[in-house]
């Protein structure tokens, strides 16, 4: 039986890239199915931090490729019908910067370890500018100025705030859980050997949840 050293180097490569897409496939899947089991409650989702995850867990262009093609297919997909090209093309863009801030904050979290207030700090900033620029694409749609802007932003005000302090407890409180036990994957580290980012196996939340400890 060859030994891993015999292995043809370019094979290696295709197996790893054939592994990551498949990984982004399903975060990508995770996000669509996430917006969906949420639809029923108001402003209260998953697809942001699930996205979020998937460029923390697949780096920086990777997330936000998650972040564009499970935005559109949720869009597409929705049974409310599909948005208009300014306001899809205003969720698709936040959802790749979404997924690019996940990429970025892994380099980060690599060199340390994360706070909750930095975590829930992310949502809130995330899912302000998801509903900024929404916001400014339903007035493009509309034909309304600044006046109508603001209106629009007064009517909506406690959508906004109910969307915004979801997500931050959402990133403050889902996501360590999430990172902790993703990060114990044995499939992670032995999947995706050429990625020199990915946070190394101690880093850990800063905070840390008594009742998931080991007795």
């Amino acid at each position: 039986m060859p030994s891993a050293r015999n292995i043809d180097p370019n094979k290696h490569i295709m197996l790893v890239q054939h592994r990551e897409i498949i990984f982004m496939a399903i975060f990508i899947a995770l996000a669509v199915a996430g917006g969906y089991i949420m639809a029923q409650v108001p402003n209260v989702e998953l697809i942001t931090v699930i996205i979020f995850l998937g460029g923390i867990m697949l780096g920086i262009k990777r997330g936000m490729i998650i972040g564009a093609v499970a935005e559109f297919l949720y869009s597409v997909l929705n049974p409310y019908g599909l948005a208009a090209p300014p306001l899809l093309g205003a969720q698709i863009l936040s959802m790749i910067l979404v997924g690019a801030a996940g990429g970025l904050f892994r380099k980060l979290a690599a060199q340390r370890p994360p706070s909750i207030w930095l975590l829930g700090l992310a949502g809130f900033v995330l899912t302000f500018m998801f509903d900024l620029l929404t916001t400014l694409a339903f007035t493009v749609i509309a034909g309304l100025g600044l006046a109508g802007f603001l209106t629009a932003v007064t009517v909506g005000l406690y959508f906004y705030i109910v969307h915004e302090v979801s997500n931050v407890l959402i990133f403050a409180i889902l996501l360590p859980i999430l990172l902790r036990h993703l990060q114990q994957l044995p499939i992670l580290h032995n999947a995706l050997p050429v990625i020199k980012t990915i946070p190394p196996p101690e880093f850990q939340p800063s905070i840390s949840f008594p009742s998931e400890g080991k007795p």
